[in-house]
This record gives structure tokens, sequence and C-alpha cells, in this order.
């Protein structure tokens, strides 16, 4: 059943058709495609068709198909030592003639790796059928000729592609006649690539393996600037200290060739030179293909000799992802770059910030801490390297205890410098005067604004 088939039926019933949720689930059940790509495993693909043929294993029917002849032949086919290989019998039937295939629901913008299935069933020696494959315009294959690279008629070949889905979900893939006899083609599948991982150690001169078995390559991709290596200094907030050893400074971008798709990108950072001894003296700003992370200020957020990461999730759409730096007082630095593709979860390992790495995640949204008065620099630094978005000061002793907008603004520089909001609780034991004069002393007064706000400690159900 093509997918002509399906409009012809609704056309000629004239009946409203549902297909937000029940087509997918109905044309699953059919063969005729699989389901999203997220509830397919690594290397699983979400688009399998048997050229020429009925359903075979987890190959659907021949579909999404223009031109060409389908054909099929009872040969005994050989797929011992074949990576990949299909079932036999996907290899007993074939769309021969040109023929394009337009494969559909895939993610848009998605990356994707389509593996063709052959099988010479039809003549015998080598040159005898020679032909050409293009994957989104471009030409892969030039000239196939299946037995020359088989090795052997009735012997199973598998050729793999990457390519990207258009905006509109799909893969196109054309058959054309090349220096001898028609084109041909037993099987297809669309599979989502493997996630595109980079994970480089700034500064560093050899390549790194750290605790959770992922290899950080020596420095590559830089424009400009220098290196050095602070030796094995004690660095809090981590399980791998070696990232954060070593820096390069001074430089104005880094750049990486990648797959056009989402990225998650985790930029790291510590302050190891002794020169910086106070907040404001190291400021700078990062731009990650056009996300601005700006005023970076390690030693505001975690002081010296501790992790922090800032993260950003981008769209690659030139086959390059850029990373610009720009100072704002002394040089930019990096100490370690990861950037993970696919939608897949980055490693949390290397910048693990907690004293048990291996305890439950911070909560990448919203924090909260009952006690702001003096807090030590271990709530600063676990705070900092945990990439928190949202960071409430509150909690039942503030509530009580109201502090000074002296007290209050070095929290909320601490936060910001961070890349966090702070979010102030203003104290249900005061005036509502009280609570607006300290709104208007941030939004108004300093300029130093402050967007959540938040009226006394959690709900209090004997207070009414």
């Amino acid at each position: 059943m093509g997918s002509t088939g399906l409009l012809d039926v609704r056309q000629r019933t004239g009946k409203v058709v549902t297909v937000i949720a029940g087509l997918a689930t109905v044309l699953a059940l059919l063969g005729v495609y699989r389901m999203s790509d997220a509830s397919a495993a690594a290397g699983q693909a979400v688009l399998s068709v048997n050229a020429g043929g009925p359903a075979s294993g987890a190959f659907a029917a021949d579909a999404y198909f223009t031109g060409g002849t389908a054909a099929s032949h009872p040969n005994v086919i050989d797929v011992s030592g074949v990576s990949g290989a299909a079932p036999a019998e996907v290899y007993q039937t074939e769309r021969y003639g040109p023929s394009t295939y337009t494969l559909p629901g895939l993610t848009a913008q998605g990356a994707y790796t389509v593996r063709l299935h052959f099988a010479e069933t039809y003549f015998t020696a080598a040159g005898q059928r020679q032909f050409n494959v293009a994957v989104n315009g471009q030409q892969v294959l030039a000239n196939l000729d299946i037995v020359a690279a088989a090795g052997a008629a009735n012997r199973a070949l598998v050729r793999e592609f990457p390519a990207t889905a258009s905006a509109t979900g799909q893969v196109v893939v054309a058959f054309t006649n090349g220096a001898a006899n028609n084109a041909t083609v037993d099987g297809i599948e669309v599979v989502p690539a493997a996630p595109n991982t980079v994970r480089v150690e700034a500064g560093g001169t050899a390549a790194y393996t750290d605790t959770a078995g992922n290899v950080w390559a020596a420095d590559n991709g830089f424009t400009g600037g220098a290196i050095t290596d602070r030796g094995a200094i004690a660095i809090a907030g981590t399980s791998n200290p070696r990232i954060f050893q070593t820096e390069r400074y001074g430089m104005s971008g880094y750049a990486f060739g990648l797959p056009n798709g989402t990225y998650t990108v985790n930029l790291l950072f510590a302050e190891t030179y002794t020169g910086i001894t106070a907040a404001g003296q190291r400021v700078f700003n990062v731009n990650v293909e056009g996300t601005a992370i700006n005023n970076i200020d390690i030693f505001a957020a975690v002081g010296r000799n501790a992790a922090l990461t800032r993260t950003a999730t981008v769209s690659v759409t030139d086959g390059q992802l850029d990373i610009g730096f720009t100072a704002v007082a002394q040089s930019a630095l990096v100490n370690g770059i990861e950037i993970v593709g696919g939608g897949a979860n980055p490693s949390p390992t290397a910048t693990s910030p907690g004293p048990n790495p291996t305890g439950p995640a911070i909560s990448p949204l919203l924090v909260g801490n009952n006690v702001w008065y003096n807090p030590s620099d271990a709530v600063w630094n676990v705070s900092g390297g945990a990439g928190l978005k949202i960071i409430r000061i509150g909690g039942i002793e503030y509530d009580q205890n109201f502090p000074t907008t002296t007290q209050l603004t070095t929290w909320v520089n601490k936060i910001k410098a961070m890349g966090a909001e702070p979010m102030i609780q203003v104290s249900s034991y005061r005036s509502a005067t009280d609570a607006a004069n300290v709104v208007r002393y941030f939004n108004q007064q300093t300029g130093n604004k402050v967007k959540y706000w938040t009226i006394g400690n959690e709900p209090w159900l004997e207070r009414g």
C-alpha cells in the first residue's frame, strides 16, 4: 500500500480522516514506516522498505517510489559476513530501472544514515550492470557494479551514506542507469545518525580519557591565543580536574566542522591564574552560533580553582559550529569544549559539581537555599558549576530576618555572574511598602534588575 492509496481512499469516500496520532499508529501497524526517531535505539532504522517486494521482518512492503519495475528471484542469497545485512528475502526482490524513493516522516533537518541493500540476482558477471545512485541530489555511487563490489552474484552488498532530512522531513534517493543495463535496488533503510560528539581539552597537548571513559582530544580548532598548563593543582567541583588544569587564553574563537543539526555545547572554565584575585578582573563574552553568553566572570561565580560550566543549545546550518570569544577585562579563556549532537544528553561526568558525582543530578532549572546568611564557598561552587538557571534567595530564616540591600546585592551579583537569574523572596512578615521598596531598589534605583520575585517562604497553611 503506497501513500497515494491513502489519498485516493480519502478523495473517493469524501470522509474526514484524522491523521494526527491515529495515522501514525495505523501505518506503523501496517508496516509502512517505523515510529519516531525517539523510539529507535542507536543504529535502528526508523524507516525500512523492501524494494519491489512485500513486508519482510522489519522491512515494510515497497512504498514511496516513482518509476522502476518490481521483480522477484528465488535465488539463494549469501549474507554471511556482510555487516548490516537485511533478511535474505529482501535481496530476492528488487525495483529495477530508473526510480526515485522519497522517504517521508523524518525529523526536519535531522541527521540520518541511508543504508542501501543490493544483490545481483539477474546477471552473473562483473561489468554487466553498472548504475548510479544519488542521495538528496548528490551522487554517492557512480557506475556501481554489484558483482564486482560484492565479489559474486547472489551475495548481499550494503552501502551507507549520510543524509540530512529536508525541512519537510524527507530524504530522496534516486537510482539512474549508468554504463551498463538498468539500475536496481533491493532494500532501503533510514537510520538516525549517531550523535556527533566533540570533546577538546583546551590547551592540552595530548588526548585525555576522563573518569567516564570519554576521550578529550588535544587542543584543536582554535584561532589565535596561547596555552598554559598549571600542573596537578586541585580543582573543586569536578571529578576530572585535568581538563581544568590546562587552558587556552586570548583566542578569538574555535570552529568545528559538523553535520547540520542541533547541538548542546558545554564550555568548561576555571580561574587558575594567581594574578586574578577578585571578581571583575577577568570578564569576557562568548558567542556560540549566534547565542550570546555575556559577562562571564569565573572568579565571581565560583572563585579560584573551581569548575564552571556554561551551556548553549544551538543549530548548525552551514556545516560548521563557531564559538567566538571577546575580552571585556583581561583575556578570554577556556579549559574544555564538549559538543554533543543528535539530541543526545551530554556526559555530566566531566563537570559534575557536587561532592558526590554519582548522586542524583541537581535540577538545571531552579534551586533554593534556606540559609543565605554567609553561605560558604562550597555552596557557591556547587551552584556555579551546576549550570542552574534560577536560584531563589529565601527560606524561613530569611523571611523572619530580612537582609539588607547590601547583602542582597552581593548575592544577586554572584548569581548573575554564574549565568543564572536570582529569585528574591520578600518577607511575608513585613509590610507591602517594605516589599515594594526592595523591588524598587533593584529594578528602578540601581538598575540591577531582578526578574523573579516571591512573597514569603513556602506556603504556610496555618497562617491562612
